[in-house]
């Protein structure tokens, strides 16, 4: 009876070898070209977020994809096709994320950048400017009477430009040039009109 016995474990015990190595080419699956294709994409992705900088904006994501080409390529080795595509796929999705984010806070500082230097030349501006007033009047009238009208033009504008558009009063000055500088001819009604005006300069330099 003893006998029986030890003929039926050195029976089974190869086959329960046998049914383990079944059991394990069944686990085990050929990665197919769609899949490599993935691992590929994923890689090219890792790539792109590195030259977007994505080490100094957004390293947690990049790390994260980097990881999980690793899991990949080591699935790889054992044919294990379903833990290939999920790791491929999720890298590509991590790589990807770094890169959007790294292309937006890199996006962010250069804003930040620009309107940092647009303020010190606008504070040059300011600095700089100057304003001239001039007032014209047309050649209707007497000399001195236009000189003093087109004074009094420039003066009210100057006015304005203080109280209204923030303007130090240091930066405006004003000039009355009576009828000497035309833009049109004084035979018209129409081109008198042109000449009583006002021209505002802006000059740079102390």
């Amino acid at each position: 009876m003893a006998a029986k016995k030890f003929i039926f474990l050195r029976v089974a015990f190869p086959l329960l070898l046998f049914m383990s190595f079944c059991s394990g080419l069944a686990g085990a699956q050929d990665i197919t070209p769609a899949l490599q294709q993935e691992f590929a994409d994923a890689k090219v992705a890792i790539e792109a977020a590195q030259k977007a900088q994505a080490e100094k904006f957004s390293p947690e994501p990049l790390k994260k994809a980097q990881d999980l080409l690793i899991t990949a390529d080591n699935a790889k080795a054992f044919k294990d096709s379903v833990k290939f595509a999920q790791a491929s796929r999720l890298a590509r999705a991590y790589a990807e994320l770094a890169k959007a984010i790294a292309e937006l806070k890199s996006e962010e500082e250069k804003l930040a950048a620009t309107q940092e230097e647009l303020q010190k030349a606008k504070d040059e501006i300011e600095r700089l400017k100057k304003v001239i007033v001039q007032g014209h009047t047309d050649s209707v009238g007497k000399e001195e009477v236009n000189q003093a009208l087109s004074e009094k033009r420039a003066q009210k504008v100057r006015e304005y430009l203080v109280a209204y558009q923030d303007i130090q009063p240091t930066r405006v000055t004003t000039q009355g040039v009576g009828p000497s500088q035309p833009v049109a001819t004084n035979t018209t009604e129409a081109g008198r009109a042109l000449d009583r005006r006002v021209e505002i300069a802006i000059q740079t330099g102390e």
